[in-house]
């Protein structure tokens, strides 16, 4: 078990702090277990000075999970430990809430207490497969949910959906040669449709609505962590054209007419038919076969 620990530092715009006295108010976040003081130790991070104030649990295994207060971002808040070096490859934040998360091409995302919203600092190794990146993301933790009785499946490039409908999302940010991952799940709600950004967007839905009730987001969140990072240790390029396969079964509306909006493009239909051996997408145009590398889709029949 890697050491879970309560940052209570805080930063001015970015994040508040938690502490273990918090807890009970936020069990949603940690779960029963997280709530007894007696699980937590005081612990001070030498790199952010005497003023640090963390409780640690766990063994440590230099794969720390920084649980935080509601905060600007998970991602924003994951390279603010990056540049306390603080955050090894594979450590993650979990945050309590978002007041400024990101979606796909930077939208807001509607972010309550309840729900997973979470960063991972990825190993240097992940850029290899940078193209396929969100995909074999998405498909490790459809995998990691699927373990625990969650069917969820990857809607191309970096959705989760179930249902038909959107329950999370994947990002992926890059600087310096350091890659982050953000993951955001919805457990126990979901954006309202006045939310959503248009109306080609599918509609929302949480795990509760699919009687998966009682989900810790720590609990899910550490099990996504380590399923991910184990699968991920697995997967090298000469690899890459067996995993689109594995993948297929999981890719949502594979077979489907889908809404097609490449940004270089007016809007057109196709059929998905799968996914090329690097990733990207196969569709069925009008005028034949084509490989998308960069689109969003809406299904047309939902």
């Amino acid at each position: 078990m890697a050491d879970t620990i309560l940052w209570g530092t805080g930063i001015e715009d970015v994040a508040e702090g938690i502490g273990p006295g918090q807890l009970r108010d936020m069990s949603r976040v940690c779960g029963p277990d997280g709530e007894s003081p007696l699980h937590w130790s005081p612990a001070c991070l030498v790199s952010e000075g005497p003023g640090s104030r963390c409780w640690v649990s766990g063994k440590s295994e230099n794969l720390p999970v920084f649980v935080t207060g509601p905060c600007a971002s998970s991602m924003q808040l994951a390279w603010c430990f990056h540049l306390k070096n603080l955050l090894p490859e594979w450590g993650s934040v979990l945050a309590a809430s978002q007041w400024a998360g990101k979606g796909q091409l930077g939208r807001q995302w509607h972010s309550p207490t309840g729900n997973i919203y979470g960063t991972i600092r990825l190993p240097s190794s992940a850029l290899l497969e940078v193209d396929c990146l969100p995909l074999l993301v998405g498909y490790a933790l459809v995998t990691a949910l699927g373990s625990i009785g969650v069917q969820a499946k990857l809607k191309w490039p970096n959705d989760l959906v179930m249902g038909n409908k959107k329950v999370g999302g994947i990002l992926i940010e890059e600087k310096g040669g350091v890659r982050m991952v953000g993951v955001g799940i919805n457990l126990t709600s979901n954006p309202p449709e006045e939310r959503l950004r248009s109306d080609n967007a599918l509609a929302a839905a949480c795990l509760k609505d699919f009687g998966h009730k009682g989900l810790s987001p720590l609990s899910l969140w550490q099990h996504l962590v380590t399923t991910t990072r184990d699968s991920l240790r697995t997967f090298t390029s000469s690899d890459l054209p067996e995993l689109m396969a594995k993948i297929l079964p999981h890719l949502a509306f594979a077979g489907d007419m889908v809404r097609v909006e490449d940004y270089a493009n007016p809007p057109y239909e196709a059929k998905i038919l799968g996914l090329s051996s690097n990733g990207g997408l196969k569709l069925l145009t009008r005028s034949g076969t084509t490989i998308v590398r960069s689109a969003s889709i809406y299904p047309l029949h939902v």
